[in-house]
């Protein structure tokens, strides 16, 4: 049988918003008890197993769902208490959170995975009253609904670290439809979700391509035909270098020699009480601003023409290629455009103009950028605060083909970079669609039926 949404005609006031006349607005605490966890004896806590899974705040995802890394696994090798061991198909909720933002207070998640996982305390169970009234699916949507969560913050204890119980939690009131129209409105989301998912995934695995085929574009190149040269079965077409093996027509060079003026990263650190930050004015960029292939200026700040013209040593020009030396951005670099017009910067930004006739600055920002190319400048870094200093940058050696290879090659990576944000933004648009659906579909503003 399909299934159509459509638009809500009948409705009636309710505590929470307008609702359709068949469905009920209900008090968590009517309709679901939350269970603590169990407080583990620290002693047997190990951040390596052998050991079973303790289950933490960590673990949940500012996105939803639940992931475990070296940095959020926990394990525990003592005595397992009876009923602390989870199952697949429960609900659970973060009661502590200590993340900057209150990204994952109240964030609940339906328990499904291949390993088991204990019942840590600050991890609350949901267990439904009424079982048989509601679909655990919808009662998911419901309890990460922006409404319920937005309560359970504002309700938090704590400041650095915040906190939230089983009776504030337990305050809100939720919209309750009949279980068959929760199992339907919960389907058509989870179809969005498996997309947004398979999507995701995709560009995990383009991303993972990219860099093996970035790797084999910059230490391979391309043959005339366009395919990338093959060492075992042309060694002929090889040489060796500094860099190891490179086709027999590159050469290796120093990033000094291919610039047409001295690197730059003279900025504001010795004018420091010169510079006041307006709202608009000459944009300045700071290192922390600068990502891999991409300039993020959602946080941009900027600074009077009279400063700029006394900071001339430390402008950004179109073309420019800006490259972090100290701080969060560190070995990350990015050409500039020039959207923003002529910039300033801060002293972490080295501002390298490369000469075009000899390579070109894209070609050399994926160098930069290069899983290999960030190895071998970090092995230069002997300060105690990671720095990469002016006289490595001019040192670095790449392997450089001939302009018009380079042009070859940067096309390919262009296009598969495409690909990738192509899927990007249609990940984003179902995540937006989603949220829009899913308030209109948990509040009845739309409704499923069958056609």
């Amino acid at each position: 049988m399909r299934e159509t949404l459509v638009k809500t005609e009948e409705l009636k006031d309710s505590p929470v918003e307008k609702i359709p006349k068949d469905w009920e607005i209900v008090s968590l605490k009517n309709e679901i008890n939350i269970l603590h966890g169990y407080a583990f004896e620290g002693e047997y806590f190990s951040d390596e197993p052998p050991g079973d899974v303790l289950l933490v705040p960590g673990n949940f995802h500012r996105d939803g769902g639940l992931y475990f890394d070296d940095n959020n696994t926990k394990y525990y090798r003592g005595l397992i208490p009876d009923g602390t061991v989870l199952e697949n198909g429960q609900l659970l909720i973060v009661m502590t959170d200590l993340s900057p933002r209150t990204l994952i207070l109240g964030r609940v998640v339906l328990l499904e995975l291949p390993f088991r996982v204990l019942h840590n305390q600050r991890i609350g169970k949901i267990v439904p009253k009424l079982p048989n009234t509601w679909d655990k699916r919808f009662l998911l949507l419901v309890m990460n609904s922006d409404m319920v969560r937005r309560n359970i913050i504002s309700n938090a204890t704590g400041t650095t670290v915040r906190h939230t119980s089983p009776d504030r939690i337990l305050a809100n009131v939720v919209p309750k439809p009949p279980i068959e129209e929760q199992s339907k409105i919960a389907e058509i989301l989870n179809t969005i979700d498996e997309t947004i998912a398979h999507t995701s995934s995709l560009i995990a695995k383009f991303k993972q391509m990219k860099a093996g085929l970035l790797h084999d574009l910059l230490t391979r190149g391309l043959d005339e035909n366009g395919e990338l040269r093959d060492a075992i079965a042309h060694p002929e077409q090889f040489k060796d270098s500094p860099l190891g093996q490179i086709p027999s027509d590159w050469k290796c060079e120093k990033l000094q020699h291919l610039c047409k003026t001295p690197i730059r990263d003279f900025g504001s650190f010795s004018m420091t009480n010169l510079i006041q930050f307006l709202n608009s004015g000459i944009p300045f960029l700071k290192s922390e601003m600068v990502e891999e292939e991409n300039l993020n200026t959602e946080n941009l700040t900027f600074i009077s023409l009279k400063v700029h013209n006394l900071l001339k040593k430390s402008w950004v020009y179109p073309g420019n290629i800006l490259y972090s030396k100290i701080g969060s951005a560190l070995g990350k670099a990015v050409l500039y455009d020039g959207h923003l017009g002529i910039c300033n910067s801060n002293a972490a930004i080295a501002k390298i103009d490369i000469n075009e006739t000899i390579a070109l600055p894209m070609y050399v920002v994926h160098i930069l950028n290069s899983i290999e190319g960030k190895g071998r400048i970090m092995k230069s870094i002997v300060s105690l605060l990671p720095r990469i200093n002016l006289t490595d940058i001019y040192n670095f050696e790449l392997a450089l083909p001939p302009i018009s290879e380079q042009h070859r090659i940067i096309e390919i990576l262009e296009s598969n970079e495409k690909r990738i944000n192509a899927e990007e933004a249609y990940c984003e648009k179902l995540k937006l669609q989603k949220q829009g659906l899913m308030h209109d579909l948990l509040t009845g503003k739309v409704r499923v039926k069958d056609a």
